[in-house]
């Protein structure tokens, strides 16, 4: 789209008609990669916003010429937070298109009085991005919600915390990645190799090498299962024993999505965009944890096995690892490029990823709004429990 006309207005798309959804999913499909799985579609976001067992989210965007130049969200998520479920948000899709952002934007409609959320009224008449978050932010307060996180990239984080009232918690996210013998031949890095070795016969070494380290990984934790009882199987359903395993585990974290029944059924086994595999695990009858992964293809169609969640009983001994483990082995010969995961810098399970063969590329900020709430937790609130799934990344 090559807009003629700088000037923009909002338009809440809360309870939205079709044809303007359909606008926005088009505009946030031009940001895709060649040949990454769809992230978006009309069904996604009334799945997430509409049918959301947390409650209607928000959604803003910026309109010119009859065309969506920006959106910004808010999904509503239950959250376990000072022993009890509380209804939080998740700021997120904040894109802009190129020809609007800073440099080149104008002032939108008029904006005569901003609201104690943010005072920085001319920044929020020429921003698209601050705009809309701004108006999302807002409507949740006014609704009640207080607690309203996000995991913004680095450009997003810097408008965030600079203009609209966020702030990093202490704790970031690990952003872990185990890449496969096919994940490191077919990367950049090893290009120069491939100008004075030849490509198959590295391809064949790498991969044996690597299927042996696979094998002798996956046969010690194994053992393990066996000789603690451990039964894990794949489920199609989301049943009532996951009420069971949230009730007798949800005071393990301060801060962590609510786990439950509801939970699983919604955020995995409806979700009109990804198909997960929701893995069960039981010890003596009994469910003792649940991992789920997804296989999404990424740019240029590379596989990559996204450890997306994970609830489990941290009594329970080596049950994480044997998870881990066997979920591992049963996805490798799906030829996937690389394994992925999120946890926090400083919480236990991070160190098991790791000693798994997982290497951290990235840290990832998760920003709250701070208000009275955001402020307490921020200040307070330690340790959060957050996967891949706590986000609508995955």
């Amino acid at each position: 789209m090559e807009p003629n006309n700088k000037s923009w207005e909002v338009v809440i798309l809360d309870d939205p008609r079709k044809d303007l959804l359909q606008k926005a999913v088009d505009f946030l499909n031009t940001f895709l990669p060649e040949g990454m799985d769809s992230v978006w579609s009309v069904e996604h976001f009334q799945w997430k916003l509409q049918n959301n067992p947390a409650g209607q989210g928000f959604l803003s965007c910026a309109i010119a010429d009859g065309n969506v130049v920006g959106t910004a969200s808010i999904t509503l998520k239950r959250i376990w937070y000072k022993n009890q479920m509380i209804i939080a948000g998740e700021t997120g899709d904040t894109f802009t298109h190129p020809e609007y952002r800073k440099k080149q934007r104008t002032k939108a409609a008029p904006y005569k009085k901003p609201t104690p959320v943010n005072k920085n009224a001319e920044y929020l008449k020429k921003s698209i991005f601050g705009r809309l978050v701004h108006e999302n932010t807002t409507r949740a307060l006014k609704r009640g919600i207080n607690i309203i996180y996000g995991t913004p990239n680095e450009a997003s984080r810097r408008g965030y915390e600079k203009r609209l009232n966020y702030k990093s918690h202490s704790m970031w996210e690990m952003n872990l990645h185990r890449p496969t013998a096919q994940g490191i031949v077919s990367g950049k890095k090893l290009a120069f190799l491939f100008k004075v070795l030849p490509n198959k016969p590295l391809s064949i070494m790498m991969s044996k090498i690597e299927q042996g380290i696979e094998f002798i990984n996956y046969k010690f934790w194994e053992h393990k299962r066996k000789k603690l009882g451990y039964a894990i199987e794949i489920t199609d359903q989301a049943t009532a024993d996951f009420n069971q395993l949230w009730e007798r585990l949800k005071y393990q974290n301060e801060f962590s999505l609510v786990r439950d029944q509801i939970y699983f059924q919604h955020r995995f086994f409806k979700n009109p965009l990804a198909e997960y595999e929701v893995y069960k695990v039981k010890h003596q009858g009994e469910i003792c944890g649940v991992i789920v992964i997804r296989i999404r293809s990424q740019a240029k169609g590379e596989k990559n096995c996204f450890i997306a969640d994970w609830f489990f009983d941290e009594s329970k001994k080596y049950l994480f690892p044997v998870m881990l483990a066997h979920v591992i082995h049963d996805q490798y010969s799906k030829k996937v490029n690389a394994f992925r995961a999120w946890s926090g810098e400083n919480r236990i399970h991070t160190s098991v990823i790791r000693k798994l063969g997982f290497v951290p590329i990235s840290k990832l900020p998760i920003i709250f709004f701070q208000g009275n709430e955001g402020k307490d937790l921020l200040e307070t609130c330690l340790s959060l429990d957050f996967t891949i799934a706590s986000s609508d990344n995955i």
